[in-house]
């Protein structure tokens, strides 16, 4: 059939019986997953000639650490592939997928991650996790961009999770800018520190790298009032 025999936690976005940790690291690794994680469909032959169905799960980043970070929350104890571009070297990708994991997928149809991202909606996340949600979601999707004097975030995503995110940021963060554009979300410094603020104050996974790139803010608005 194609199932893949290697485990996985099928029930790892179950939230239920959870330390406040868990909790905290789900929904670090459930934004990771609605920004980079997909399910997909795949069939097979029954021996009365009908065919059947199974679901794959896939997470793909361009960042190994993050992969490893959602490989070792779901249990997963395959190995991680990779896909090195022949274009440019931060085009290259790293991904783990699954076959055969109906549970996990039906469960991910339940939060609104199980069809294809173009068509997910901006999820409702509790207030107390919306931080942790926010920062995996950055942590897989969100640019970073350094110049001289500004540091800037930069987001492509389809039009209502833009809108879910500037409006939780409006609302959370404080922020004033997030652009005009309604698939494409941008922060200028004096934002990114308060966006650094939010997402970052209370411990949890993340990635070092973009949490420090995004220090580099704070220190560009020393002095300034």
């Amino acid at each position: 059939m194609g199932r893949d025999p290697i485990g996985i936690n099928e029930h790892y976005f179950d939230i239920r019986r959870r330390t406040e940790k868990e909790k905290r690291d789900f929904y670090y690794v459930f934004g990771a997953w609605y920004a980079a994680g997909s399910c997909t469909e795949s069939t097979y032959g029954r021996v009365d000639g009908s065919k059947g169905i199974y679901r794959n799960i896939k997470f793909q980043s361009r960042n190994e650490k993050l992969v490893q970070i959602v490989k070792k929350q779901l249990k997963y104890k395959g190995d991680i592939e990779f896909h090195k571009s022949p274009e440019a070297k931060d085009r290259s990708s790293r991904w783990f997928r699954v076959h055969g994991v109906d549970t996990l997928c039906d469960r991910l149809d339940e939060l609104g991650a199980g069809v294809p991202k173009e068509e997910r909606e901006f999820p409702k996340i509790p207030k107390k996790y919306l931080q942790d949600f926010i920062r995996g979601y950055f942590d897989a999707k969100l640019g970073i961009y350094q110049t001289k004097n500004d540091t800037t975030l930069g987001m492509k995503a389809n039009e209502k999770i833009i809108t879910g995110l500037k409006d939780a940021l409006k609302e959370y963060a404080h922020v004033e800018g997030g652009g005009n554009k309604t698939r494409f979300l941008r922060y200028g410094t004096k934002d990114v520190v308060k966006i650094y603020d939010f997402i970052y104050k209370e411990k949890g996974l993340h990635l070092p790298y973009k949490k420090k790139q995004m220090e580099m803010a704070h220190s560009r608005l020393k002095g300034v009032p």
